[in-house]
This record gives structure tokens, sequence and C-alpha cells, in this order.
């Protein structure tokens, strides 16, 4: 947090409203960088490395990105400007968005592929977050999938902890 206190206008997080990496004198500040950097720096592969597999995980990556979390976290801006009707519209695409995803699962048991990569984690953010909200029973390969993800050694450890 001294990094945050330091720093926070730098980043474009005073108000600690977003997650920030620090390291030494290195910050980032935006959840996608800070996601794209631990991975490049993790022991498993979370990015495959070339080819279509490579094509498929970016494809993959950037529908969640711009499809399901830009939404949202503009939704969630708008509630905090009192913007209800807006604010639910696009939380109600961003759902859609989510909810659709179920197709990237037809072929292979995770979301850009036969291996598990980031964009499972980010898509298992987004669908933790609103997981009341979704007709689990009508979705069975994405409901597989979250139930699949959310056993995994690394997120049970997570939930444990927050």
């Amino acid at each position: 947090m001294a990094a945050v206190r330091l720093h926070g206008a730098q980043t474009g997080n005073s108000r600690r409203a977003a997650i920030a990496l620090a390291q030494a004198d290195f910050i980032l500040a935006q959840s996608n960088a800070i996601m794209l950097y631990a991975a490049s720096r993790s022991r498993k592969r979370l990015i495959p490395d070339s080819g279509p597999a490579a094509g498929l995980f970016f494809e993959r990556l950037f529908y969640f990105v711009t499809e399901v979390i830009a939404r949202n976290r503009s939704a969630f801006s708008l509630t905090r400007e009192g913007d209800e009707h807006s604010a639910g519209f696009l939380a109600g695409r961003s759902l859609e968005a989510l909810v659709q995803a179920e197709r990237f699962l037809s072929d292979a048991p995770y979301m850009a592929g036969d291996g598990f990569t980031l964009v499972d984690i980010g898509a298992y953010t987004s669908a933790f977050a609103v997981r009341y909200d979704i007709d689990w029973p009508g979705l069975p390969l994405l409901n597989a999938w979250f139930t699949r993800i959310n056993a995994r050694p690394g997120v049970v450890r997570g939930r444990a902890a927050s």
C-alpha cells in the first residue's frame, strides 16, 4: 500500500479503488496489464507461445476484456454516478456476453482451448462476480467450466484468503 500512497495520483489509483502491483520502483495499476505481466512471470504457461492456439487465446482474451469486463466496469462507474438505468443496461450486456461465452466451451474444456490460460482467470473473475445472476442449470458447459475452475487449488486458496 505504500506504493499506492506514494504513487496513487500517477497510477490513477489515488482512492485505492483498483489493484496496484508494486515491485521496487516499478508500479502497474491497470488490471489487464497486471494480469499479463504476472502471466509473463509465472512458472506455468498461461499464454500460448505461437500459432493458432495463441491467436485463439488473444481473440478470447480480448472478447472478455471488451465485451464483459469493460462493460461491467462502466456499469459500476455509472452506478456510482447515480445513473442506474444506464448502469443496468451495461451490466445486462456484460452478463449476456458472459453467457454467450458458453459457445467457447463447445469443443474444449477451457475458454481458449484445451489448457487453462489467462482467459480462464479473467472469465472466472467476471463469472464469480455475477454468479448469483447466472442461470447455471440452463448453461451446462459454462456451469461445468465454472465448477472446474472453482475447484482449482489456486482458486480455493485465493477464496480462502479473501
